[in-house]
């Protein structure tokens, strides 16, 4: 009934949306066919094709599948139906899939049973990965091994196993076994926790696995209460063994039931197995280590066990250090620095990774206080922490009550360590042999460091350094905000990640990062930062800044300007982020051009739209909402002051442009005004003698027909006529446009020769600009003369030629002879010399 609901609800809801939430993907690449969370009702077999390898149909509401739904897919490798209403898979339901390698039916709805699961799994032949993680009750696992035994190729198993599960004879066929799990995580894609209620694993649940070759068991997050001191022992080739995360079953439990593994292992991982007894701590004995130390295994988690180590013990924890690559010791309660563990460590020669992270634990006892230091130096007064020789990996951050004696400077000895960590302790750290001992140190936190001073002598060991931690030193905006030289970071050439968050820092030294060229990420988080530091300036490799909880309002415009050249140096690389969310922001008026510029650069920042700013009213707001009246908040914004700005540089701007078209329409007639304005004070064309009859305006296509034609006609008969030809009268070296002036004011006419040729060049439109002056400033209407070369209509001709159309005689030369004659005497009749 339960699940009837289900399923009526889901289909009501998609069906106010429709079949799709939205089309499903489909990768050519790798013939991959997505329909994730696309709220299907049904499997989409309209969208199958023979080529497709992968389908993945999970989270959807998927209700049923019919027989012979996947015949069309021949081909298909991988088929997801996890976390759908399933309530009926009929049992040739995968008939076709031949091919099929891993199949995940996690999380439905399904009542599955050995008959059922027989008829799917009988045309799976090439199957090797099967998840089935949902709530089964035990009496349905009774002969489902029947079902299984039809998987002759099943490598990996991802069951929720329940209470007091035991294989049965069907799994002795699955001969290629190799691992068993109650926890998905890397094949299948559905991750979600695990539903597995098994709380007793006996002797005899694993050994019809005797003989199979199981190297990979996971038994984490369970409900795990027993395990039977032999129940490892028929998984003879089994390499790594999770039992992390079952929280009832108890540290000691935990390795008491390796006295029946392998001796020869590479993971074992017993993290957070000690939760009931995490709050009064767990005391280790070498005696609970018995089995363990028998085993030789590379990777070891006993974290967060809340262990409570005596130092004092007369029987110390002995490991097998000659295969232990990765211990975790994490989150336990050792009250002082483990000397004797560290020092028994040291003989380990591949021990590569070692964490002793937040298992400081305040003790009351005077002498565990006294006895806390490691060895000390009486000579120097330095405590001197010796690692193994091999170790890249070490930190224990968060221990800061085991060294509670004062003045005491670290040395650390370990010549290939790559990562140190040594953050919120109480052991001094600012002396400058600091890292002497460590050239090859990459990442270093010391967050907490309580050093008065820091110099950029301290780094001076650390060449190599990429990644530095510097949060919560209580000196450190002392330090930071001092112009000192050299600069603090000098020595870091390499560094590419920087942390200085939580310094209460209000600036940085503008020289600090000069030398830092390889700086990608800085982390200036909760600080009283208001404003950029100017030292950034100089990193063009930025790829993440993180501004989050400062006491920024907005960003100036030479930030932004910065900003936006950090976001186009990463277009094309990793995207520039900035994280700046819990800042004061502040969205007024004098502010409107940030918020702007912010809401354009959404996807460079974190969570943009929950960021909250303060209105000129007193209201805080998220920017989403302001994003949604932006127009509103803008036009608030124009006051008139901004208003008579914007007019008036509106007006200056048209003023501009119609200056230039002006200038540039009329050119000619500033150019004529230019000269008038270099010559006498009197009139150009008034008050002279006149030296020709007639100033002769032409072109060079007109040449011939001046020489030959128009001169004799007029110059060699008996009442000649004086013509200003500029081929012979231009005085030579002076510039066109004088010559011109000059020789019309000696002339008493202009005889303008018009053809498309005159008017196209480029002094015949300037004669003619030159001869309508004339005519103004002698107030004579007959000054001008034209002679038609061509039929030219009165559109074709120049502006200023039509508007002294109405004052100019106009003559059309013709190749008819009888025509020429009267050509030739009104030409002469308008050009003789008559009173003026």
């Amino acid at each position: 009934m339960l699940r009837c609901s289900k399923a009526a609800v889901f289909v009501f809801l998609t069906s106010l949306s429709g079949s799709f939430c939205s089309e499903c993907h489909y990768d050519k690449t790798t013939n991959w066919l997505d329909c994730r969370r696309k709220k299907l009702r049904s499997v989409p077999t309209e969208l199958f094709s023979a080529d497709l390898r992968g389908i993945d149909l999970s989270f959807n509401g998927i209700l049923f599948v019919e027989n012979r739904t996947f015949v069309k897919v021949p081909k298909l490798q991988t088929l997801d139906l996890s976390y759908n209403l399933l309530d009926v898979l009929q049992p040739a339901a995968f008939f076709g899939l031949e091919n099929l390698i891993s199949l995940n039916l996690s999380n439905s709805e399904l009542e599955i049973n050995p008959e059922l699961l027989i008829g799917l799994f009988e045309p799976l032949v090439s199957l090797e990965v099967i998840c089935i993680q949902q709530y089964l009750d035990l009496d349905v696992w009774q002969g489902i091994d029947t079902a299984f035994n039809k998987l002759k190729k099943l490598t990996t198993l991802f069951f929720d196993f329940p209470h007091e599960f035991t294989f049965g004879v069907g799994f002795e066929e699955l001969t290629k076994l190799t691992k068993i799990s109650t926890f998905e995580g890397e094949i299948i894609q559905a991750s979600l926790p695990s539903k597995c209620e098994w709380s007793t694993i006996k002797n005899e649940t694993f050994v019809i696995f005797q003989g199979i070759a199981i190297k990979e068991l996971t038994l984490a997050q369970c409900e795990i209460k027993i395990i039977e001191s032999r129940a490892f022992y028929p998984l003879s080739s089994l390499e790594v063994l999770d039992l992390s995360f079952n929280v009832q079953l108890g540290l000691r439990n935990s390795l008491l039931s390796l006295q029946g593994a392998p001796f020869n292992m590479t993971t074992i991982n017993m993290e957070n197995v000690n939760g009931d007894i995490a709050h009064v701590g767990y005391k280790l004995e070498a005696v609970d280590f018995m089995h363990l130390s028998k085993i030789c295994v590379d990777s070891l988690d006993l974290s967060r066990n809340f262990i409570f180590y005596d130092e004092r013990s007369d029987n110390p924890v002995r490991l097998r250090l000659d295969c232990l690559v990765y211990l975790n010791m994490s989150e336990h309660r050792l009250s002082v620095w483990p000397s004797q563990l560290m020092q028994y460590l040291r003989n380990s020669p591949r021990l590569t990774y070692l964490d002793f992270s937040r298992s400081g634990y305040r003790s009351s006892r005077t002498e565990d206080l006294i006895n806390s230091t490691p060895w000390q130096s009486s000579r120097n007064n330095s405590a001197f922490i010796i690692l193994p020789p091999s170790l890249a990996w070490f930190s224990f951050s968060g221990c800061e009550d085991w060294f509670v004696a004062k003045g005491y400077s670290a040395v650390i000895l370990a010549p290939n360590l790559r990562y140190f960590g040594a953050a919120y302790i109480n052991l001094k750290l600012c002396s400058t042999n600091f890292g002497s001992e460590t050239p090859n140190l990459s990442h270093l936190d010391i967050s907490g460091a309580r050093c008065k001073m820091i110099t950029s002598f301290f780094f001076q060991n650390f060449r190599k350094l990429t990644t530095l931690s510097l949060s919560s030193c209580p000196n450190m905006y002392s330090v930071v905000n001092i112009k000192a030289k050299p600069a603090m970071f000098n020595y870091l050439e390499a560094l590419e990640e920087i942390d200085l968050s939580r310094n209460m820092i209000t600036d940085l030294d503008s020289e600090l990062f000069v030398t830092n060229q390889k700086l990608t990420f800085v982390n200036l988080s909760r600080n009283k930062l208001q404003r950029l530091p100017l030292t950034l300036y100089h990193l063009s490799t930025l790829k993440k800044l993180d501004l989050s909880f400062n006491a920024f309002t907005h960003f100036r415009l030479d930030e932004m300007k910065q900003l936006d050249m950090w976001i186009a140096q990463a277009e094309y690389g990793q995207p520039f982020q900035v994280l700046m969310g819990d800042n004061p922001l502040q969205c007024s008026c004098e502010t409107v051009i940030f918020v702007q510029w912010l809401l354009q650069r959404t996807k460079h920042f974190d969570n943009v739209d929950k960021y909250k700013c303060l209105l000129s009213n007193g209201t805080w707001v998220t920017l989403h909402s302001l994003k949604l009246q932006l127009m509103d908040f803008q036009v608030k914004c124009v006051s008139h002051t901004y208003l008579i700005i914007s007019v008036v540089g509106i007006l200056v701007l048209i003023f501009v442009v119609l200056l230039f078209v002006v200038v540039n329409r009329y050119r000619l007639n500033l150019r004529y005004w230019l000269y008038t304005k270099l010559t006498p004070p009197e009139n150009m064309f008034v008050d002279h003698e006149y030296i020709y009859d007639a100033f002769v305006a032409y072109t060079s296509d007109e040449y011939e027909w001046v020489i030959r034609q128009l001169r004799p006609k007029l110059e060699l008969v008996d009442d000649p006529v004086q013509l200003c030809v500029h081929d012979r009268d231009f005085i030579p070296g002076k510039p066109i446009h004088e010559n011109i002036v000059e020789k019309m004011k000696e002339s008493r006419k202009i005889l303008l020769i018009i053809s498309p040729a005159f008017l196209d060049s480029t002094y015949g439109p300037l004669e003619i600009e030159y001869a309508g002056m004339k005519c103004l400033e002698e107030g004579r209407d007959d000054i001008i003369l034209c002679v038609l070369m061509e039929d030219i209509s009165v559109r074709q001709m120049p502006r200023a030629l039509r508007n002294l159309w109405h004052k100019i005689t106009f003559l059309k030369w013709s190749a008819d002879p009888e025509a020429q004659i009267i050509f030739w005497r009104n030409l002469k009749a308008a050009l003789s010399r008559t009173e003026q």
